[in-house]
């Protein structure tokens, strides 16, 4: 009974990853109604707006944005492969409270692994995006 409790929440937690977004973008322009007024569409702060050109370092296809989106997608396949590993011991256990107990740990180490990248790829990215 314990196990299948255990593994309906693992199944429930894999489910979630994919149902819950890793981040939210804004789509709030704070400038579009700013700049869009002709007293101040001629100032610095709206031709800076408008004549921005994305970064190659940090931009939306810079080297630190693909550095981070490859190392947060290697991590992520590893933790799933981690997962798959921890279910698969925890099968072959045979009852034996030590290798169920490694399972367990293997499948929440894992989990927590992914919830770690998820939390990096959003704080990578916040900054990235204070930066651009």
């Amino acid at each position: 009974m314990k196990n299948k409790k255990l593994f309906l929440l693992s199944l429930l937690l894999m489910a979630g990853l994919f149902v819950v977004p890793v981040y939210a973008s804004a789509a709030l322009d704070p400038y579009a109604t700013t700049c869009s007024d002709p007293e101040v569409k001629d100032s610095a702060v709206c031709q800076s707006k408008n004549n921005s050109d994305p970064s190659p370092i940090y931009g939306p296809n810079g080297i630190l944005t693909k550095a981070a989106n490859l190392i947060a997608a290697v991590g992520g396949i590893i933790a799933v492969v981690m997962i798959m590993l921890g279910g698969l011991k925890m099968i072959t256990s045979s009852g034996d409270s030590k290798k169920l107990s490694d399972a367990k740990n293997t499948i929440i180490y894992a989990a927590v692994g992914i919830v770690v990248i998820a939390l990096a790829r959003v704080i990578v990215e916040f900054i990235l995006r204070l930066v651009s």
